[in-house]
């Protein structure tokens, strides 16, 4: 009986061998004892237009801000290795702490900012700890975009992450003892300033025009980084004079031709829609 109750026993620590094993790869069930997990981030930056495009789609810096309600439970800044792929994308990881052993699904808010060198006169500095109140009340009065070679962007946006969803971390480094979320949070970054075109032509050659000033009314005094509420924009003031966007003279160099003309003729009479 007692070599019987042996085989018995050593059959049974086999089986749970063998049950451990199996398991190895099968997803995590909850966050765990420190609530750390690791989530693949894809941020693309391409603005869709061809005109100053290598400067509209620089990411030179990146900040990224995430909160489950006010708490803030992760962040992440870059400035080296933010090179998109073919795509023009910008992939890396970044840690969150949600609750220790919680198997709630967990709705998190993500608010990135790039580039944020470009902005001149900031009602606050950017900083590791911030409050969503902060930054969606954060604004700045200008920017340096052709000086600093790039645009600031934003993201806001809200993600559900299951901690149910669950593996073993493979991204190493410092993500290292942290959960790995099986998914991916994509994000579109958009540009806090609009981008204004004009076109100055003379009707024939020779006749020796040039610009000398151009003024634009109308401009608030200073632009929020998180688009608000239109009651919040309603109590911005204009500025006291208007903004002045060329105070030098510039010679007119272009002239009409008959494609021009064709093209001008198309828009009044109403056959042509611009894409915009």
């Amino acid at each position: 009986m007692k070599t019987l109750n042996t085989i018995y026993l050593w059959l049974m620590l086999a089986a749970c061998m063998l049950a451990l094993a199996g398991c190895v790869e099968e997803n995590v069930s909850g966050t765990g004892e420190g609530g750390n997990i690791s989530v693949k981030m894809n941020v693309n930056a391409r603005g869709g237009s061809d005109i100053q495009a290598e400067m509209e789609n620089a990411v030179k810096s990146l900040r990224v801000y995430a909160f489950i309600g006010q708490k803030q439970i992760g962040y992440y800044y870059g400035e080296a290795g933010l090179n998109p792929d073919a795509g023009g994308k910008i992939s890396f990881w970044m840690d969150l702490k949600l609750l220790p052993y919680s198997a709630l699904e967990q709705n998190v808010w993500f608010y990135l900012v790039a580039n944020e060198k470009a902005i001149l006169r900031p009602s606050a500095t950017l900083q590791e700890n911030m409050t969503r109140d902060e930054l969606e009340k954060f604004y700045f009065e200008e920017i340096k975009a052709r000086g600093y070679g790039a645009v600031p962007m934003v993201a806001r946006q809200s993600q559900k992450i299951d901690p149910n969803n669950l593996k073993e971390s493979t991204a190493g480094s410092s993500h290292n003892g942290h959960l790995m979320w099986n998914g991916t949070v994509e994000f579109e970054l958009e540009r806090v300033v609009g981008k204004l075109g004009m076109y100055f032509a003379a009707k024939e050659a020779g006749m020796n025009l040039s610009i000398e000033r151009i003024d634009f009314l109308g401009v608030l005094q200073y632009n929020y980084l998180f688009h608000p509420e239109d009651v919040v924009w309603k109590e911005v003031p204009p500025l006291d004079s208007p903004f002045e966007l060329l105070t030098t003279s510039s010679p007119v160099t272009k002239v009409m031709t008959d494609a021009d003309y064709e093209l001008l003729n198309k828009k009044r009479s109403g056959k042509y829609k611009e894409r915009v």
